[in-house]
């Protein structure tokens, strides 16, 4: 385990708390840097706020705390390193977030695979391909643990030694939907990696599902969108996926099979249409490249729109994104927005910005 019992029991210990939500979470980590601390702030503002309940007393905390280490279960905050930075992109990012498995998988080139419950046989035989072909290179495959394609992509992947890492909508310790707790074990046995921001023992709930994916998105590095219905939640995470700047693929279907109607309208508004692995191996290794090649050799003089610019090496932000993250007005950001792109620096894309170098 990456953390002492006592930092561990302090990080179940707000987040117990109900009524205390995400936000207000992330706003206190961004304040203090100690767990301790944290909890003081956080006993104060429960004192202002009677409507916040605690599921949880600090002995209690002490006692789950011990149970996540015996469980092989990591609790992190977005201020600890093992947390992965690749989230912190997120316009909301967890602000907690539990692991249960090998942390070292999240340094491997990462393919988040996505699509229907309701696959086809042509979707199965896809995902099964695919999944295999991009694990034999040394990736590793991402996704939602659901039934159907996500289960698929996971197994594959096993099937062929790799390792995979799934993201629940529910508690890192309750495997979801129970029918795929066979695969959920082998996750683990295997050396896999089980992620989820919901609180141990949580059941998943309608509110859960889009904020996993929005998770899936934010660690993959290209994401694989295999057959998916017009109102699809790998839709989604696709959605969440492009306004992050990652890659998305789909794979082309039949025009009147309506597990492909999502993904054949991807391909129309301009996700990368995949035929073979190779498709998507080329775009892991792009995207690699770029980051990489992240450090810009620009100078700027004005403090304020260099922040606003590296803000936006981050992938493509909105306005509410850039403002959220900067913490100024916005009539500041969008007289530094418009100074960078008359210079050049950044270029807009609908109601998105990006760097455009």
């Amino acid at each position: 385990m990456a953390f002492g019992v006592e930092h561990t029991a302090n990080l179940l210990y707000l987040h117990s708390f109900e009524g205390l939500g995400n936000r207000s979470l992330l706003k206190l980590f961004e304040q203090n840097t100690c767990s301790n601390t944290i909890v003081e702030a956080s006993e104060r503002i429960i004192l202002h706020k009677p409507q916040i309940n605690k599921r949880l007393t600090l002995k209690e905390s002490h006692q789950l705390a011990k149970k996540c280490h015996d469980t092989n279960i990591t609790v992190m905050s977005i201020n600890d390193e093992e947390y992965p930075t690749m989230l912190k992109r997120l316009y909301d990012p967890p602000a907690i977030l539990y692991a249960r498995g090998d942390l070292n998988v999240l340094t491997f080139p990462k393919v988040g695979v996505v699509g229907t419950r309701k696959y086809s046989n042509y979707g199965q035989k896809v995902t099964r391909k695919l999944s295999t072909e991009l694990t034999i290179r040394g990736d590793a495959i991402v996704s939602g643990l659901a039934l159907g394609i996500d289960a698929i992509a996971h197994q594959s992947c096993l099937d062929s030694g790799g390792k995979t890492i799934a993201v629940l909508g529910s508690g890192v310790d309750v495997p979801s939907p129970i029918q795929n707790s066979p695969l959920y074990n082998e996750i683990i046995h295997s050396g896999g990696l089980i992620l989820s921001e919901q609180f141990p023992g949580s059941l998943p709930t309608s509110y859960s599902f889009p904020k996993r994916n929005r998770i899936i998105a934010g660690i993959s590095d290209v994401l694989l969108v295999i057959e998916a219905g017009a109102t699809s939640g790998a839709l989604i995470t696709a959605k969440e996926a492009l306004e992050l700047g990652i890659e998305v693929c789909a794979v082309p279907g039949e025009i009147d099979s309506y597990a492909s109607l999502g993904t054949n309208r991807l391909i129309q508004n301009g996700a990368h249409l995949v035929l073979e692995s190779d498709d998507i191996a080329s775009l892991i290794n792009t995207n690699n490249h770029s980051n990489k090649e992240n450090s810009y050799n620009i100078i700027i003089e004005d403090e304020f729109e260099a922040k606003i610019f590296s803000l936006l090496t981050q992938g493509f932000l909105s306005i509410d994104e850039i403002v959220a993250h900067s913490g100024a007005q916005i009539g500041e950001v969008l007289r530094s927005l418009s100074m960078l792109e008359i210079r050049g620096f950044i270029q807009r894309n609908g109601d998105y910005f990006s760097v455009n170098i």
